[in-house]
């Protein structure tokens, strides 16, 4: 009779176990369902990805970029970086120095980046420029959405008298732009597996997230810290969801295009 009885007790939390690791699959399946997760192909730490303009019927990325280069510090340099976003001691970057605005402009551009810290769990894919002679990252750069540069070089002509207005009132801007982050998108890695969300973030998807990372065993302290800054980041710049083709990361940045507008 107690052999009987312990064997049902051992088929009961035999099945228990068994729901509760289904049901945990089910839940990971739904999170990364709900951020459209796709995986990039890494190859010794090491992730492609590639910049690839596109041209649409309204002012976009590229053309904010391309007004500030005429106000921009003579030095200044634009990066590609992957950082670690975690608020540790072992925070890190890789980056790489790009090409100029008008090559990212007119044709993809592939570069690769090394992951940076084995241990990072969240991770910042960032394009930014700097005028520094000592660039060492993207993410202590000023955020400023595309509305607000396109607007400070907006102008009112009055053609009665002739004159020109800045629509922002803040002509000093037009001779000083600060080095800027002008893309973000965050990336989940764990043990050089790299998960890419490739879907617009939402409240939902930020929940999401939120759960991922905390069954990475993200600190709590940090992971409060970098969700405030994955949605900062991420309502201002509105930066266009990240792809995978081919293994690929793809950045997307659109520009105005006369064609598109049936021009």
């Amino acid at each position: 009779m107690k052999l009987n009885i312990l064997k049902l007790v051992i088929s009961l939390t035999s099945t228990l176990m068994l729901s509760i690791s289904a049901l945990a699959e089910s839940i990971d399946r739904e999170i990364e369902r709900n951020l459209g997760l796709e995986y990039a192909n890494v190859s010794k730490g090491v992730i492609k990805v590639t910049i690839k303009p596109e041209g649409r019927c309204f002012f976009g990325d590229l053309d904010a970029m391309i007004l500030e280069l005429g106000t921009s510090a003579k030095d200044t340099k634009y990066y590609l970086s992957l950082e670690s976003m975690d608020n540790t001691s072992s925070q890190s970057t890789n980056f790489t120095e790009l090409p100029s605005l008008m090559k990212l402009a007119s044709e993809p551009n592939t570069f690769e980046l090394a992951i940076p810290n084995k241990d990072s769990k969240l991770l910042g894919l960032y394009l930014c420029k700097s005028s520094s002679s000592n660039f060492t990252t993207c993410k202590d750069k000023k955020v400023v959405s595309y509305n607000e540069i396109l607007k400070r070089y907006q102008v009112n002509y009055n053609k009665k008298d002739k004159t020109v207005q800045n629509v922002s009132n803040s002509p000093e801007y037009l001779t000083n732009s600060a080095d800027k982050i002008y893309f973000y998108k965050p990336i989940i890695v764990q043990d050089y597996k790299v998960a890419v969300p490739t879907k617009a973030m939402s409240n939902s998807r930020y929940e999401s997230m939120n759960s991922m990372l905390s069954k990475l065993d993200v600190n709590n302290k940090s992971l409060e810290s970098d969700m405030k800054t994955m949605l900062q980041l991420s309502s201002t710049l509105e930066s266009i969801p990240l792809q995978v083709k081919k293994g690929e990361v793809v950045i997307t940045l659109p520009g105005f295009s006369a064609k598109k507008c049936g021009l």
